[in-house]
């Protein structure tokens, strides 16, 4: 009557509390307690409470309430390793019951539970036990034999029913060695070619003498040399049957050269396969240049449909850097045509030069050549300019000179510098050293190589060197020639003069430059001609610098000494003054550069006068009778004594005009005879005799003279019918 039961749950049914000692003396009570109906997990604890008559808890006692479970349990296992359903041979297995019945998940007990189904069925379990809040039961297994197959575990209830749930098979894996292999690729790619920035995937496949599973905790992260600063990557994940294991990484901004990855085992042993090469493309940028240069050439001057090829040195803020053609933007060419797309060069897909072709315009231009990267901006050097030129031809020229002479007579053993002028049929062009080749030389030696006149790429005139000959007057002979077949330049062939030294009797002569004789008048030019002649008499090249400038007496100055035979001989000239006199004149003497007078007769020219009408025929005499008189038809020699308005001078045939005579013929014109103070000319007489006829002489002007006519009497030929008289 004193204690009173209370119930946590109210739909917990209780008995009356019965007095169960053995002599009813109230020292034990018994009652009994129904569970409730439902068996949800949220009703899992019952509380009991003994309750005094003055409400004071004597004691109370907590009851688990567990479910019913059913076929409807599920069965897992997890090996040493912490993967499902997986575990090393000889590994416990710890496999676990969810509770389950029809509904869901349940609560329940151990011996709801059976022993599971093994295969094979001498596979070692353990009994069945709960864990403290009867969600799940236990029980552990030891795994068999590597390649044991199948193997798998079935839960039973406790009637050995089997579950719902199929058999769970464990697998069963090894226990790789260095021996396994590591596989890594650029993610997208899917290639060995990486950058800065992209992930990198790699795949172990774990090996001991063979292929096998295993997880992911028998290998250590593979090692990565160069050590990268600012490494990303991810932890080792197994395949779901542990054929393989996969890694990750992305490749930091901080890379610059190929990676060098090794797979590891735990122990950080390395693969004997050694490490896979990752090869690192750049990230080329603005920094990349571009270079241009013909195929023949090798410059960025190029020949007119030339092929040209153009080189990206590729590069970004740290230096050289390689990289791919999917990186810059086609290139694009002013002129020419057949662009190419850019190749690589080697067997990889990147390199830190990328390469084009195109084929140079056709006619003579500067042209450009631009490169982008692939986001449209420019490289360093872009555009960069290609200059087209023609190529010389045979119409070329030649010229040579002495280093020392300055002229094309040069000494023995002298150094000759020759200059090619580049010409096509359409006149000089701009051309290229190389377009010519080594002149043909006869002669001399030593010959160099065409180059461009200092400072220039591209000249239209070029120079090479040719040792002169040892001896004087050796055949010396120089002809270009072109790169192109070795053809040679027809119309250039010089021969250079080996030159000797003059001796004194070198000689000098002298006419009046519009008289063109030894005569000349007061005041005229004189033009003079120097011969050099060696220590044997015989003609030689020599260089105006082997003379003194020749000295004149009176003295007149005289021009330089200047050759247009290669110094085989030397002309030069002076003017005369108005003051010098009829029958005057003019020493000319030569003077080697030793001061050495020749010993030769020095030239001399004499001055004339300017004769007027005041000259007069003094005598014409018949040439078959010797006197003043002629047979008719004969030839007459008449004798002009040269006279200006002061008396006797001197003159030219060229003063004197043709003689007038009416009835003469056949007369010809004046010419000067002894010292030019008197002149000469012939004519025939008529051929009427016993006559006279008149002949009038005549200036160049044909004014006839101041004396008149000059009569000459014309006789017969004197016969057997003639008469003697004597007295």
């Amino acid at each position: 009557d004193f204690l009173t039961i209370a119930a946590t749950n109210t739909l917990t049914v209780t008995s009356d509390i019965a007095d169960t000692s053995g002599s009813g003396d109230g020292t034990q009570f018994s009652f009994t307690i129904t569970a409730p109906a439902t068996d949800t997990l949220g009703n899992q604890q019952l509380s009991i409470a003994i309750v005094r008559a003055d409400s004071v808890t004597l004691v109370t006692k907590t009851l688990v309430l567990v479910g019913t479970p059913t076929r409807d349990s599920l069965l897992a296992c997890v090996g040493p390793e912490g993967v499902a359903n997986a575990a090393r041979a000889g590994d416990t297995l710890t496999c676990f019951i969810h509770i389950k019945d029809a509904s869901g998940f349940t609560t329940g007990l151990s011996s709801d539970f059976g022993s599971p189904l093994k295969v094979p069925a001498s596979v070692v379990v353990s009994a069945v036990s709960s864990v403290a809040n009867y969600s799940y039961a236990t029980f552990t297994a030891t795994v068999p034999a590597y390649g044991t197959s199948p193997f798998t575990l079935r839960g039973r209830m406790s009637n050995l029913v089997q579950f719902f749930q199929a058999a769970v098979a464990i697998a069963i894996r090894g226990q790789p060695t260095t021996a396994s292999n590591l596989v890594c690729l650029e993610s997208v790619s899917q290639d060995i070619y990486v950058r800065a920035g992209d992930t990198v995937t790699c795949t172990i496949y774990p090996s001991a003498s063979g292929s096998i599973t295993a997880f992911a905790s028998d290998f250590a992260s593979p090692s990565i040399s160069p050590t990268l600063s600012g490494l990303i990557d991810t932890s080792l994940t197994a395949s779901g049957d542990g054929s393989s294991i996969s890694y990750s990484f992305t490749v930091p901004y901080s890379a610059q050269s190929d990676l060098h990855v090794t797979g590891r085992l735990a122990n950080l042993s390395p693969f004997t396969e050694g490490a896979q090469t990752l090869y690192f493309i750049g990230n080329p940028d603005q920094h990349t240049t571009l270079s241009c240069v013909g195929t023949s050439t090798g410059a960025a001057l190029v020949h007119v449909l030339e092929t040209v090829r153009c080189t990206l040195h590729l590069a970004n803020v740290n230096g050289s850097t390689t990289g791919s053609p999917t990186d810059f933007a086609t290139p694009s060419i002013s002129a020419g045509s057949d662009l190419s797309s850019y190749s690589v060069s080697g067997t990889n897909p990147f390199s830190d030069t990328l390469s084009f072709t195109f084929v140079a315009p056709s006619t003579a231009q500067t042209m450009t050549v631009t490169v982008n990267l692939a986001n449209g901006s420019a490289i360093t050097n872009a555009p960069f300019t290609v200059t087209t030129l023609l190529r010389p031809t045979s119409a070329s020229t030649l010229s040579c000179i002495g280093s020392q002479s300055l002229q094309a007579a040069v000494r023995q053993s002298e150094l000759v510098i020759c200059t090619i002028t580049a010409r096509t049929s359409g006149g000089v062009i701009a051309a290229l050293a190389s377009d010519f080749g080594i002149p043909r030389i006869v002669g001399g030696s030593g010959a160099t190589a065409v180059i461009a006149m200092p400072g220039d790429l591209t000249s239209s005139t070029f120079q090479f060197n040719v040792t002169a000959p040892a001896i004087v007057g050796s055949s010396f002979f120089i002809q270009g020639r072109l790169s192109v077949n070795n053809a040679t330049f027809p119309a250039s062939a010089l021969s250079v003069v080996v030159a000797g030294y003059p001796s004194l009797g070198s000689s000098i002569t002298c006419t009046g430059a519009t008289t063109l004789q030894s005569y000349i008048r007061a005041g005229d030019s004189v033009t003079c001609v120097l011969t050099p002649l060696d220590s044997n008499g015989a003609s030689t090249a020599v260089f105006a610098s082997d003379f003194l400038a020749p000295l004149t007496s009176p003295y007149f100055p005289t021009t330089s000494l200047i050759t247009s035979n290669l110094g085989y001989t030397f002309s030069f000239g002076f003017t005369t003054t108005t003051n010098l006199t009829a029958r005057q004149t003019v020493v000319v003497t030569g003077s080697l550069a030793n001061t050495s007078t020749f010993t030769s007769a020095p030239a001399t020219v004499t001055v004339v006068g300017h004769p007027t009408a005041d000259s007069t025929i003094t005598t014409c005499v018949g040439q078959a009778t010797g006197q003043q008189f002629v047979y008719p038809g004969g030839t007459v020699l008449c004798t002009i004594s040269v006279q200006d308005a002061s008396g006797n001078t001197t003159g030219l045939g060229d003063d004197f005009g043709v003689a007038l005579s009416p009835s003469g013929s056949n007369i010809g014109a004046p010419f000067a005879i002894g010292d030019n103070s008197q002149m000469q000319f012939v004519l025939s007489a008529p051929s009427t005799a016993n006559s006279y006829f008149a002949i009038t002489g005549r200036m160049a002007d044909l004014t006839p003279f101041h004396q008149g006519a000059y009569n000459m009497l014309i006789v017969g030929s004197a016969t057997t019918r003639s008469t003697l008289y004597c007295y």
